[in-house]
């Protein structure tokens, strides 16, 4: 079994068999009819100097442009666009601008998502280096610096941005430094390029793994055609490399031997000349792909709301079924594979063959729970499609401190702590003052006056539930006095209210409201159960014993 990570959000692959080689054709600009899915092999992409994509089958000779990428980003005042690839698992086109736009040494990086009705060009991020060669390889975009041999692989979150960018190896030391007014393309996981190497003042043909060994110069000195020009390389998804002169248009089948030996067969010349081409395949064995994200439930409803966000740098474990030899009935789970969700939350596992899998978050610890889904886990069997939707809802809860009863406040601590805050505050009324700017109410739901001489002791003692405002009133503020003179902070935190997630604040603010419209509730009265709810949650903060949800997700674990 093949395993991937979660680097990048990939679709059911499946889906793509239908169009690897292929091309979603859509046509923005210019008033051109969009034309239907093209159902051939040999197709390659490649970006025009004035910024139009096409895509090209050079055996057939036809084009179909596809989007127009200069007029809302790229400068083709000099080389034009370059570093282009394609992403068979979105269906993106990344490319960059050639040279850097600002002159310090940073390529800009665009994409093109076919799927859409109307595809755009979106600012993906910027990498380092001059990027003019590149292809893309089960989601990761491979380059060479130019005039360097420091090789690059960039992956891309799921909205198409970029999310790392790592310095691969120097492929030679820099002992041959090519300049890419040639090209890389990637076939079955080997980087193959055609650059002009400065140490031998000559183009060659040379390939790699992708973890930069293995490099291996081959022959192209006999070729009397290309051996002296730059080619842009591009796979056709049969595994037929293409080159392409953007100076002459001309384009060739290029092949090689076991002995190195390299043969460029001129095929045409091409309607236009590309300054960059793409693969259109890469020889990927896709596989499928369990695909799902991890969020924070903060409401613990087991819904993803739109106001909660994914979960970064949660470890999800993916596990293969396999046949129980002593008992045929049972299924014993092998780990075959972990991944950390992204930053929106995100986890895939790719390249996965048909079979019995099992995905299981890692084990929350401390404060966190699970919320999503109910069996903790998902179980899945892969037939002929990949499986998303795999997501996970957590919370994380602690319990209240800081918090002082109505006994504290009736008794002499509660009195001296008073007094002390009138003191700091040079106003003999001020914690009176703070109290009458709420709407609570005594036993018959009139409102309570604080600056009453002794009255206060007295108004929280003798406190029932008969009129249960007058209940929520003596708890509501005992948290007021909580806050304001003992510096007791809920700021960030909030409870459950209703089904909703409520501050501390908010929820202050929502009993104030209430027992204005709600002076008395009385046993018959239909709003009692809601002004109970309320003296509930005040009673609990006080007695530090009420369960409290942060509004942003604590730290995750460190697994």
């Amino acid at each position: 079994m093949r395993r991937g990570g979660g680097m990048v959000m990939v679709k059911n692959v499946s889906r793509w068999r239908l169009i690897v080689g292929g091309v979603l054709a859509v046509v923005m600009l210019l008033g051109l009819a969009t034309p239907a899915l093209a159902a051939v092999t040999d197709v390659f992409y490649g970006i025009r100097d004035n910024g139009w994509i096409d895509s090209y089958d050079p055996v057939a000779g036809t084009t179909t442009p596809l989007i127009d990428v200069v007029p809302p980003v790229l400068d083709t005042s000099t080389s034009g666009p370059n570093g282009l690839g394609y992403c068979e698992l979105t269906n993106r086109l990344y490319y960059t601008e050639y040279p850097d736009a600002n002159g310090d040494g940073k390529a800009n990086i665009y994409f093109t998502d076919l799927d859409d009705s109307t595809p755009s060009v979106t600012y993906a991020g910027q990498l380092p280096g001059l990027i003019s060669d590149a292809d893309i390889y089960n989601g990761v975009y491979f380059y060479i610096h130019h005039g360097t041999d420091d090789f690059y692989a960039v992956t891309f979150n799921a909205d198409g941005t970029v999310a790392t960018v790592s310095s691969k190896i120097d492929l030679s030391g820099n002992v041959h430094g090519w300049t890419f007014d040639g090209d890389v393309a990637i076939w079955e996981g080997v980087l193959y390029g055609w650059g002009r190497c400065t140490a031998h003042g000559r183009y060659e043909f040379f390939s790699a793994n992708l973890d930069g060994s293995g490099l291996t110069i081959m022959d192209n000195t006999l070729l009397t055609d290309v051996g002296s020009v730059a080619l842009q390389l591009a796979f056709a998804s049969d595994g037929t490399l293409y080159g392409h002169n953007y100076g002459t248009g001309r384009t060739y089948k290029v092949s090689w031997d076991a002995a190195g030996n390299v043969t460029a067969t001129f095929l045409r010349v091409s309607t236009f000349k590309y300054t960059d081409t793409a693969s259109g395949s890469t020889g990927s064995d896709l596989g499928y792909s369990l695909t799902g994200s991890k969020w924070y439930d903060r409401d613990k409803d087991r819904v993803w709301d739109d106001d909660e966000p994914g979960i970064e740098g949660w470890k999800v474990y993916l596990y293969e079924g396999e046949p129980n030899i002593a008992d045929p009935g049972a299924i014993d789970w092998v780990q075959a594979g972990d991944t950390l969700t992204i930053a929106d939350g995100s986890y895939s596992f790719n390249e996965l063959e048909p079979g019995l899998y099992k995905v299981v978050e890692g084990d929350p610890s401390g404060c966190w729970m699970q919320t999503f889904p109910t069996t903790g886990w998902y179980e899945r069997e892969i037939v002929d499609s990949g499986f998303e939707g795999l997501d996970f809802g957590n919370v994380c809860e602690g319990m209240s401190t800081g918090g002082f009863t109505i006994g504290y406040w009736s008794n002499k601590n509660g009195a001296a702590a008073l007094a002390a805050y009138n003191i700091g505050e040079d106003d003999v009324n001020a914690w009176q003052t703070f109290l009458d700017e709420y709407n609570l109410v005594d036993k018959v739901g009139e409102d309570y006056d604080p600056s009453i001489d002794g009255a206060f002791r007295t108004w929280l003692l003798k406190a029932d539930a008969t009129n249960m405002s007058y209940m929520l009133s003596v708890q509501l503020a005992a948290t007021l006095l909580n806050i304001e003179v003992k510096g007791t902070d809920y700021i960030g935190y909030g409870v459950l209210l209703n089904g909703d997630w409520k501050s501390i604040d908010a929820l202050i603010d929502e009993a104030n409201a209430f027992l204005l419209e709600h002076p008395v509730t009385l046993a018959d009265d239909p709003a009692r159960d809601q002004a109970e709810v309320y003296k509930n949650l005040f009673d609990a903060l006080n007695n530090n014993a009420q369960v409290l949800i942060p509004y942003d997700p604590c730290p995750v674990p460190t697994w």
